[in-house]
């Protein structure tokens, strides 16, 4: 069971531009089950056993409080009337922050430890936490008082709009979207309290083509044996930071609006009968043109509403192996194409499909087709996954009010967990 706690404060501005937000939380668990260890000196380990339920009553508590500081800044770059691009505007939107967490890795949040004394006589003492692996995960030892950091970056130009007649006429556009740098650093760390710096950028073209991107940079260097140390990278190197990882992705999205006017039962209010219908016979083959006798049904609504985006995904990772006295580095590279669909046949029926290629692994990565046809009170909905790990199925009619959804339902499924 868990109880956890927002103390709303005030935020206050100082000195006109500083705005500063406080907050507190405080959170509870409470469980009702335990681990129990025991050595098995015929294993010559120690073993675990989970205690039964409502067989003890323990208490789970987390804590944090916090004071973040923004601003903005405003730079803007004119080029004159007389120009294409007559301004430039940057804006930066700086944010500091300090956050406490007190220790946290006490008996009371169920961390342990058990001595004994193994086959061959040797005195060992094994920690563990009592409360681990149940529902609620216990809170992670360390007290940190850090300090957050980020800058965000925006960037516009106002150019002369040429569908204006006058000459006059002006439009905005946006040069980056965003392009931000994040870290921290905890002054409560034994070692090494500076975080990773991320920076992350994205933008739009022609409001069509999406393209973000991330990288994040480790401040510390490594050892010959590929373990991080207490030292700057810079020191050993001269170089600034060590990369870590990143990944760039594209979008791009083609949608029609529309009306969604199916012949589903549904009536259409201000629409003509031949508008409400959707429905149409063909009758010669489209190919070879023959004639066919009673025609074939075709849904012909050229008012469905549907949309398909296409993602690009690259991603980079970097790790390193210690073996025969040699350090080897490993480039992990990983790039998938993915599609994704939607179409509302009509008012009340929906479907999408989501599917994608692995192009480093060349396979298709997870398929999802799914569908969902709306009954008024109640809301149908079909999934199937039909190949690679996560193969399943399923078939769910429930209530739409929240407060029946889970009384007044009907769910059958079949997934990757019956095996």
């Amino acid at each position: 069971m868990a109880h956890n706690f927002q103390i709303g404060l005030p935020s206050f501005t100082l000195l006109k531009y500083l705005q500063f937000s406080p907050s507190v939380s405080y959170g509870m668990n409470w469980v009702f089950r335990k681990n129990e260890v025991e050595y098995d000196p015929e294993k010559d380990q120690v073993v675990t056993t989970l205690s039964d339920q409502f067989s003890t009553f323990g208490v789970m508590q987390n804590f944090s409080a916090g004071l973040s500081m923004s601003t903005r800044l405003y730079g803007m770059f004119n080029f004159g009337k007389r120009s294409k691009v007559e301004a430039i505007r940057h804006m930066i939107t700086p944010s500091f922050g300090f956050s406490y967490k007190p220790e946290l890795g006490t008996p009371m949040n169920g961390y342990m430890t058990y001595e004994y004394t193994d086959v061959n006589g040797i005195d060992r003492v094994y920690e563990y936490n009592k409360y681990s692996g149940l529902m609620y995960s216990p809170p992670s030892k360390g007290k940190t008082a850090a300090l957050n950091f980020s800058f965000a970056n925006n960037l516009e130009a106002k150019i002369k709009d040429a569908a204006d007649s006058t000459g006059r006429g002006t439009q905005k556009i946006k040069l980056i979207d965003n392009l931000n740098l994040t870290g921290s650093y905890n002054f409560l760390a034994d070692s090494m309290g500076m975080s990773n710096i991320n920076i992350s950028a994205g933008t739009t073209i022609f409001n069509k083509l999406g393209i973000n991107g991330n990288i994040a940079l480790d401040p510390y260097a490594i050892d010959p044996t590929g373990k991080r140390i207490n030292k700057f990278h810079v020191l050993q190197t001269g170089k600034l930071a060590r990369l870590v990882n990143a990944s760039a992705s594209l979008s791009f999205s083609l949608s029609g609006e529309g009306q969604g006017k199916g012949n589903d039962g549904i009536k259409d209010t201000g629409s003509s009968k031949k508008d409400s219908n959707a429905y149409g016979y063909v009758y010669y083959h489209p190919i070879t043109g023959e004639y066919i006798p009673g025609g074939w049904l075709y849904y012909m609504n050229p008012n469905s509403p549907w949309s398909v985006s296409f993602n690009y995904t690259y991603s980079y990772g970097r790790s390193y192996t210690y073996a025969n006295e040699q350090l080897q580095t490993k480039h992990n590279h990983t790039q998938t194409l993915g599609i994704n669909g939607q179409i509302r046949i009509t008012q009340a029926l929906n479907i999408n499909l989501n599917t994608g290629f692995d192009l480093t692994r060349m396979k298709l990565t997870t398929t999802q087709l799914s569908a969902t046809y709306d009954l008024h009170c109640f809301s149908i909905s079909v999934s199937w996954v039909p190949t690679g790990q996560w193969q399943s199925w399923s078939f769910r009619i429930a209530a739409k009010a929240s407060a029946l959804a889970d009384l007044l339902q009907f769910k059958k499924a079949s997934s990757f967990w019956d095996n």
